[in-house]
């Protein structure tokens, strides 16, 4: 296993959860003066009157939106990124790699959430949330490095 590869990796931890500590989420998003997405910060229980079956239907329409802001919140910071020298350029461009990659597993999951039996379904949920908040770091992260 090769240490030099993970060293970066470790070092994104590190400053994300810096980062996290220096725009509580709800902040603007650090590239654009836009909101990134609120996928955390609102309520991803709905009211108790509605039944399980519009519970979990609403929780995947919120995840589907939250993921197309997302999509949608990358392609303006490449854009914002193409303006940057090409070193950072360079390094941004591989972060918004990653960040589709995660998008896409986050995706995974909630197809995953689609059908499935409550149990299932309530552990997937987690994974899923898990998978947002990741999103949600990484971005903050890769928009601070963007002017």
């Amino acid at each position: 296993m090769d240490f030099k590869r993970f060293v970066p990796l470790l070092f994104v931890t590190l400053f994300a959860a810096l980062v996290a500590g220096v725009f509580p989420h709800g902040a603007d998003n650090i590239a654009g003066g836009t909101a990134v997405w609120t996928w955390m910060n609102s309520p991803t229980e709905p009211s108790a009157s509605e039944s399980l079956p519009e519970r979990r239907q609403q929780y995947e329409k919120k995840a589907e939106s939250e993921l197309n802001q997302f999509d949608r919140q990358v392609s303006r910071l490449k854009t914002d990124g193409a303006r940057e020298s090409a070193k950072t350029r360079l390094r941004v461009n591989q972060e918004i790699q990653e960040l589709n990659e995660k998008s896409q597993v986050a995706r995974l999951k909630l197809r995953g959430l689609e059908g499935s039996s409550q149990e299932t379904w309530n552990n997937m949920k987690m994974g899923l949330d898990a998978a947002m908040k990741d999103l949600e770091t990484s971005y903050r992260l890769t928009a601070s490095q963007v002017k």
